[in-house]
């Protein structure tokens, strides 16, 4: 069987990378498919041992990842060049990064203009990198064994949210130095958060299987969202980014259009 941790799309929408495992085998478990032909294109190889793939983020045809221990971008146009363990034709990375902290790798994204790629630990730290994997910024945003994550502002390179476990949800600015923007805190975790350009807010998905809209800068409550009888573990938007579908451990919900709610 093949446990998915991740998901993500490219930008054309045509192809699906998925992070995961094979029952016990925790190496070689990327997987990129072609959705139109509903085939797997390319494998992409994790050498090192015991590394679980926890994020993915596109950067044009190249693949981020982020694992327990590294940081890993393959190249998905250049031609296989090893196998997986069940023989398949694989592609080796093209960088692997160590991590700067002995926590793993809780999210990973690049910016909106690909110069920058984020990444927050579950210790509770935020390191940005430059396109070429050289470190600009290393802060704490949350306090350890928050499972915290990030998502960059797509409608302004220089912003960044933050959300953790504890029910914080943070924004940052990102120039010469890292600020904080604002600061709140929910009565319940916050596991997931999404950018909504549509209403410049951010939606979040919490422990008390509820989504809360919140109206950005302030960040101040819109609306508070009930259908789900678990934690909704995941969030994306539809492909206009018009509406969300939100996911708990045994429901999917299509919300609907923002401007409706």
């Amino acid at each position: 069987e093949y446990y998915i941790n991740c998901l993500a799309w490219n930008e054309q929408g045509t192809l699906l990378v998925m992070g995961g495992y094979h029952n016990n085998n925790k190496n070689d478990t990327i997987q990129v498919w072609d959705i139109p032909s509903r085939k797997i294109i390319k494998r992409l190889k994790i050498k090192n041992e015991k590394q679980i793939c926890y994020c993915l983020s596109w950067n044009g045809d190249t693949i981020t990842a982020g694992t327990n221990d590294y940081i890993y971008q393959w190249n998905i146009n250049n031609p296989d060049d090893d196998q997986d363990r069940q023989g398949n034709k694989a592609l080796l990375p093209v960088r692997t990064i160590q991590n700067r902290h002995r926590s793993h790798i809780t999210s990973g994204q690049w910016s909106t203009c690909k110069t920058k790629f984020a990444t927050t630990t579950e210790n509770g730290y935020m390191c940005i990198y430059d396109k070429e994997f050289n470190l600009i910024f290393d802060i704490k945003v949350h306090v350890d064994s928050s499972s915290p994550l990030l998502q960059w502002c797509p409608w302004d390179n220089e912003v960044i949210a933050t959300c953790c476990g504890k029910g914080y949800l943070k924004t940052w600015s990102i120039q010469q130095n890292i600020t904080l923007i604002k600061e709140v805190k929910h009565e319940s975790g916050i596991y997931n958060l999404k950018w909504i350009p549509c209403k410049k807010a951010i939606v979040s998905a919490h422990s008390n299987n509820q989504l809360t809209l919140w109206e950005y800068p302030g960040l101040g409550i819109i609306q508070t969202i009930k259908g789900h009888t678990g934690i909704p573990w995941y969030l994306t938007l539809n492909a206009d980014k018009s509406a969300i579908v939100s996911k708990s451990h045994n429901e999917m919900i299509f919300w609907k259009m923002f401007n409706d709610l």
